[in-house]
């Protein structure tokens, strides 16, 4: 494991004097998606609302997959890289036991089916509220469905379950998901910079003015 930006605690206060509450995000980043972004969305956005998050990737080590980490890396968001073979969930276990013992956050919030199955109860056993956003369900091929299928009974046990719209939300009630524990919250989206006017951004395409 590596860790960029090591903090012991985030248990810490504001210049107010007023506790501020720790998030440890987690998730098996791929080269691009929309979990990603969220991830990356909610890291980088945590103190503006008097949070201090900080995020771990599990990986493989392959070509790509640190892309989100080196980004929220490059913006200061304390970051934990956890390199591990595809099956080496005891490893991998291990590893997010010693960062909770050390950055002893308030909340753990996972990503993905992934960490939501292997992860999650390391923080639980160290009595860590778990929290997980789903981000949707891609189906495919059986071993992903049967993934999906373990990662939904999974959420029971969640201390709360976030999903990104009210069909999914209906979907997860209806596989198991306490409704107490369900919450709606559309993905958020914030530009990175000021949106080009609309000459402009078609200019930069090489569309047409009135073109479609």
């Amino acid at each position: 494991m590596s860790q960029d930006a090591p903090v012991r605690s985030f248990a810490q206060r504001n210049s107010a004097g007023t506790r501020v509450l720790s998030v440890l995000h987690v998730l098996a980043p791929a080269r691009v998606g929309g979990l990603e972004a969220v991830v990356a969305a909610l890291a980088r956005g945590a103190e503006e609302v008097n949070l201090r998050a900080s995020v771990a990737g599990v990986t493989t080590g392959a070509s790509g997959e640190t892309a989100v980490l080196d980004g929220l890396r490059a913006a200061g968001v304390p970051v934990a890289t956890i390199v591990v073979s595809s099956r080496s969930y005891r490893k991998e276990r291990d590893a997010i036991q010693a960062l909770c013992r050390e950055l002893r956050p308030d909340v753990m919030h996972t990503h993905g089916y992934r960490v939501d199955v292997v992860d999650a109860p390391v923080a639980q056993r160290a009595g860590i509220p778990v929290v997980t956003t789903a981000h949707g369900f891609t189906g495919g091929a059986w071993r992903n469905r049967f993934y999906e299928w373990f990662q939904r009974r999974r959420f029971r046990r969640f201390d709360a379950v976030v999903a990104v719209s009210h069909p999914l939300a209906a979907r997860l009630e209806k596989s198991g998901v306490p409704r107490g524990r369900l919450h709606v919250i559309p993905n958020a989206w914030s530009a990175p910079e000021t949106p080009l006017e609309r000459s402009a951004a078609r200019a930069l395409l090489g569309v047409p003015r009135e073109g479609f």
